[in-house]
């Protein structure tokens, strides 16, 4: 299949300059699913909330710290007083198997404000943690004019971009003037309906598009985050090596030469891929670790 290039370059508009002929406030609902490698893939409802130059995306959501996901047979399943500081697993139990994730009344968040040109993130992986990226990422987009795909009722353009160890096709629609869309992805002359990596792990599908009449005061749920403050540079390991030093606490290992503990990791389960960073933790723990 070929698709014409009609532009190569890094976005850099500000949303609430495109609104003339877009209403000022959205909440947009994605599923998203984050594949990797399991035999059940993990999708879950997450939010896009765009008011007046700020922008809150989350998923992982609950009223109260708990356990979600689903059996091998695809039914959903859910359980209480689980830690917000698990990551998501795989569970055997009686033969059957089940695929979990961490929620909490805050979950996982990208906050982005272009007034500020900032962009916070609470991430709930190994560990909850909350830091600030140095700034909004810049991504540089490719963009086909001849593919084209319809999108609920939205007309949307293909778009391709690499962030972070992955390449992502995205489906963006003009008629919606607002360069964001789900998770960090953001830079496009529309909102992103559909995006995932070319691998077919990473995906948010649109679920339904909603208006707002009343503006959105983001900033106090910022305020309330819970969770491990870190900065960008230790936020690309800090979840890591708390993983493998948790395991090894947990098996009663001490940290000398010649203990027998072995613990699977595989990196490219991670949606951004550190791969120097990433490393140099496990060159640090490599005699407790099997490398997939």
């Amino acid at each position: 299949m070929v698709y014409f290039l009609i532009f190569n370059i890094v976005f850099n508009i500000n949303p609430w300059l495109q609104e003339s002929n877009a209403a000022s406030n959205y909440e947009v609902t994605y599923k998203e699913t984050l594949d990797n490698n399991s035999p059940i893939p993990l999708d879950r409802e997450a939010k896009l909330i765009y008011s007046a130059g700020e922008s809150l995306y989350y998923s992982a959501r609950a009223e109260k710290h708990g356990l979600k996901g689903k059996d091998w047979k695809g039914n959903n399943i859910n359980a209480q007083s689980f830690s917000s500081s698990s990551s998501s697993k795989d569970y055997v139990e009686g033969g059957l198997l089940f695929r979990t994730y961490a929620v909490d009344p805050f979950g996982n968040c990208v906050y982005i404000s272009y007034f500020n040109k900032i962009m916070k993130v609470r991430s709930m992986d190994e560990l909850t943690i909350i830091y600030d990226e140095p700034t909004i990422p810049k991504m540089k987009w490719d963009v086909f004019k001849d593919s084209t795909l319809q999108v609920g009722k939205y007309n949307c353009i293909k778009a391709r971009t690499n962030f972070r160890g992955r390449e992502y096709d995205v489906w963006f629609t003009p008629e919606i003037p607002i360069n964001i869309g789900p998770w960090k992805l953001n830079g496009l002359p529309g909102l992103i309906l559909k995006a995932e990596d070319i691998d077919g792990k990473i995906k948010f599908d649109l679920i339904q598009i909603k208006t707002q009449v009343e503006k959105m005061d983001m900033s106090r749920d910022i305020k309330n985050w819970t969770g491990k403050k870190c900065n960008f540079e230790e936020s690309k390991t800090i979840g890591l090596e708390w993983a493998i030093k948790n395991w090894i606490k947990s098996s009663n290992l001490s940290f000398r030469q010649g203990s027998v503990l072995i613990l699977n990791i595989n990196l490219n389960d991670y949606i951004e891929r550190y791969s120097e960073e990433h490393n140099l933790i496990l060159k640090k723990y490599r005699q407790y670790l099997t490398i997939k």
